[in-house]
């Protein structure tokens, strides 16, 4: 067996994922953008759209050796390799249609072969289960609610509505299409509006989270016992993406819509960690 020096944990690994990935990638699309701006007007504008694919290339192949280069530090390092595996897919590292555990991104064949080597090595290292490490910080429950501040920065984004609903009754005084479609814009406005006060005004618990198990709105609360493959996932639905929690149980699996509240998508999923795991090691005892 493999001895691996695994001295790194996952938050230390995604803190420099962030900062050998995500940090120089938004600077160079920065200097692209501003770049090919300046130069554009300095020669002749047409070069602009030319300067730009050409940057645009550059940065994903930058950003891709990048990735690959922190992909192989990262799973050597870290002992839980399933969790930084998630983490990566939250920060953005990777997607998760895309990621595969025997795959290193290769854009041009630019992967060398011994990366694509010590890749397929580590590969052992998913076949071990995570090791539990409690965090102190997280209390005996959480309980989620939706988020009154996320509901009322919302209101501030439907205002346009209003104000477009406004401009087609003003301009309808003429025009019955535009009085038609004031209306429609209204109600639009109005609906979104309701559903934001909505949710801003309701205390009821949505999520509670606990060592004994999970209870949710829809589906009342079942043991960590009875429960599993607890998850959140991304869904796609025409143009639109949502964030689903999803579990099964026993006749049955859960789905439940993860909307404005008070815990995001990455926090739900460190927590379900945490207290699946504390539940699992007090029956051990």
């Amino acid at each position: 067996m493999t001895l691996y020096f695994e001295t790194v944990s996952v938050k230390e690994a995604i803190k420099k994922g962030n900062i050998k990935i995500t940090v120089p990638t938004v600077i160079l699309f920065i200097i692209c953008i501003a770049g090919a701006i300046v130069i554009g007007l300095y020669t002749w504008p047409v070069y602009i759209p030319f300067i730009w694919f050409a940057g645009f290339i550059g940065i994903a192949l930058y950003r891709q050796y990048a990735i690959n280069k922190w992909k192989l530090w990262a799973f050597e390092n870290v002992r839980n390799v399933h969790e930084l595996r998630q983490r990566a897919i939250f920060a953005g590292f990777f997607k998760e249609k895309d990621l595969q555990d025997n795959n290193l991104l290769g854009l041009f064949n630019i992967i060398s072969k011994e990366d694509k080597e010590k890749w397929l090595h580590l590969q052992e290292k998913f076949n071990r289960p995570d090791i539990f490490i409690d965090d102190l910080s997280v209390p005996a429950e959480t309980v989620v609610y939706y988020s009154k501040w996320k509901n009322l920065v919302l209101l501030i984004f439907y205002l346009p509505f209003l104000a477009l609903a406004i401009g087609c009754f003003m301009a309808g005084r003429t025009d019955f299409y535009m009085y038609v479609a004031g209306v429609l814009m209204l109600a639009l406005a109005f609906g979104l509006t309701y559903i934001a006060v909505k949710n801003a005004t309701n205390r009821t618990p949505q999520i509670i989270i606990n060592n004994r198990g999970l209870t949710t709105l829809q589906k009342g609360f079942y043991p960590w016992q009875d429960i599993k493959d607890e998850k959140t996932i991304w869904e796609k639905s025409g143009k639109r993406t949502r964030i689903y929690l999803t579990y099964e149980h026993p006749g049955s699996t859960a789905k439940f819509l993860l909307g404005t509240f008070t815990i995001n998508r990455l926090k739900l999923e460190h927590m379900l960690r945490i207290y699946r795991g504390r539940f699992e090691a007090a029956q051990k005892h």
